[in-house]
């Protein structure tokens, strides 16, 4: 069966859509990663925060996400309108101008799996309100981001709220120890003490992603998702 990326973040600043990529067997081999969080340019096709992706994690996903309410055929829904969130639309004509935009790796993901790319949308819409909602654009970073990149607002509040996020994530010695014990048997012969450094950027990679995916189904199971299902 074939899985979303869950939407969060690959936010490619000059596009408009954030996906989180993660492996699809979480017994797959461990790579060390880069947890340097920053601002992406237009040719970036990867994480913006804090490492969240590992690198050999490109395609596949982690969408665990509780289904959320959905509403077939709404009264007063036209045909080029395909969800409502909220108060937002998202129409046919956006998510195919997004959609052409994508990087070609994205777009062969969802050439037959529109709805799959319309989940997307949603939820980066949903991030955008709570962006909004917590008032990111009056952060500093935010000012100085948005003077590089002044056409790119949303984008940037999305990013910034998913790095705040992942910055509150804290790593106690005992979720070391679980990850260590997770991938133990990819480490012959090797002790934990003798690991354990080299394992912590992603343990804690792992554990911010979990922690943002966590936020992404909560904001889902508070909203009003509408979708046209004609």
């Amino acid at each position: 069966m074939k899985r979303y990326y869950p939407f969060a973040i690959i936010l490619v600043i000059a596009l408009v859509i954030i996906f989180i990529a993660v492996p699809k067997n979480k017994k797959e081999s461990i790579n060390p990663v880069n947890e340097k969080t920053e601002i992406s340019d237009s040719n970036t096709f990867g994480t913006e925060v804090a490492g969240i992706v590992s690198n050999q994690t490109s395609v596949e996903t982690i969408v665990q996400a509780k289904q959320q309410e959905i509403i077939d055929d709404p009264p007063k829904m036209t045909d080029d309108v395909l969800a409502i969130v909220d108060d937002a639309k998202i129409t046919k004509e956006e998510l195919d101008s997004i959609f052409n935009t994508m990087p070609s790796q994205i777009k062969e993901y969802y050439k037959d799996d529109k709805p799959g790319f319309l989940e997307e949308l949603i939820t980066r819409q949903l991030l955008l309100s709570e962006a909004k909602r917590q008032k990111i654009y009056n952060q500093e970073d935010y000012k100085d981001y948005l003077k590089q990149n002044p056409d790119k607002k949303e984008d940037i509040m999305v990013n910034l709220l998913l790095r705040k996020i992942a910055n509150s994530v804290t790593l106690s010695e005992n979720d070391l120890k679980d990850f260590y014990n997770q991938y133990k048997d990819q480490l012959p012969n090797k002790d934990y003490e003798s690991v354990k450094e080299r394992l912590r950027p992603m343990a804690l990679e792992e554990k911010q992603r979990l922690k943002i995916d966590e936020f992404i189904n909560k904001l889902k199971t508070k909203a009003k998702i509408v979708r046209n299902k004609k």
